[in-house]
């Protein structure tokens, strides 16, 4: 569940009647999502269509289903559970090469850890976000396409190669005792 005004930064609009507890859902094509806060029916352009769960209020915030609605106009979903982040893209996203290949540091390593990590391997869920609120990104001197995140249990070795974050390597930070 994600709040309804995240969906701006996918260029979609929205708007709110708290009268009817209606959420509606505008894209750029103008096709029109509506969805009644408690319902798990939503209409797309007038169609009813189900959806995993209902979209809510909590503590004052519209809440849906960012998987439905990601889907619903087109967009695709990916949970990295090792970081905890919510990746919401376009089917058509081209990550900015410029930017992670930029003569300025700073930029081009946080385009590098923007970029959802992919995985050869099962990783380990000791490096599950929700295992730990500590975390950090490690870069070598002058580098931005290979980084360290480690969750103080878990490091991961990340690699950038066309524009693709993928996870390399995976050790523990903790020591047995024995």
């Amino acid at each position: 569940m994600v709040p309804i005004r995240t969906l701006a930064s996918l260029g979609l609009n929205y708007s709110w009647d708290a009268k009817s507890h209606t959420a509606t859902i505008t894209n750029s094509s103008n096709e029109i999502f509506q969805m009644v806060q408690g319902e798990s029916i939503a209409y797309k352009n007038g169609e009813p269509v189900q959806m995993d769960s209902e979209a809510n209020n909590y503590n004052g915030r519209m809440m849906v289903p960012a998987k439905f609605v990601s889907e619903a106009f087109g967009y695709s979903l990916y949970y990295e559970k090792t970081r905890g982040i919510l990746f919401i893209q376009s089917k058509n996203f081209i990550p900015d090469l410029s930017a992670i290949n930029s003569s300025d540091l700073k930029q081009a390593r946080l385009a590098s850890i923007s970029l959802p990590i992919n995985y050869s391997f099962k990783p380990d869920v000791s490096a599950e976000s929700d295992n730990s609120q500590y975390y950090t990104y490690t870069f070598a001197s002058k580098e931005t396409t290979r980084y360290t995140y480690s969750n103080g249990t878990v490091t991961t070795v990340v690699e950038i190669k066309d524009g693709t974050a993928k996870a390399i390597w995976q050790f523990s930070d903790v020591n047995i005792p024995g």
